[in-house]
Order: C-alpha cells, then structure tokens, then sequence
C-alpha cells in the first residue's frame, strides 16, 4: 500500500530529546507525511533540518520521546 495514504498523515507530534551539550531539553514539532516502510513501530524518520535541530547529525540515531499534539 502506498505509506503516503497512512491515517496518521497531517497529524502532529513534538519530539523531546535531553541534549547533555546544552544541559537540557530540545523539542521539535513535526507534521507526520508518510510511513516508513523500513523503520520499527517505534521509529521516527526525520527531515534532516528536523534532526539537526534535535541533535548532531553526525550521531545518526539517537533516543527520545515524542506525543500527539491536539
């Protein structure tokens, strides 16, 4: 099936990441637009200027947490 046509698509969600280099929290909101076909339930897929505003790009993977937002 086409990931575009995912019901999750248009809805938003903040993700949060503790960044030790700035002694806190980083958050972004996201617009979900597609599902990932190759990642786990678990996994986010971010644009890179999304990515790069939570971490480094340099780590590749890192953890955090993320919520729906109304």
């Amino acid at each position: 099936s086409n990931p575009n046509n995912n019901p999750l698509c248009g809805k938003h969600i903040r993700i949060t990441r503790y960044d030790p280099t700035v002694g806190g929290n980083r958050s972004v909101d996201v617009e979900v637009v597609d599902r990932c076909v190759g990642c786990l339930a678990t996994d986010l897929d971010l644009s890179l200027s999304m990515f790069d505003s939570l971490a480094e790009e340099a780590q590749g993977r890192v953890v955090g947490s993320w919520a729906w937002l109304t």
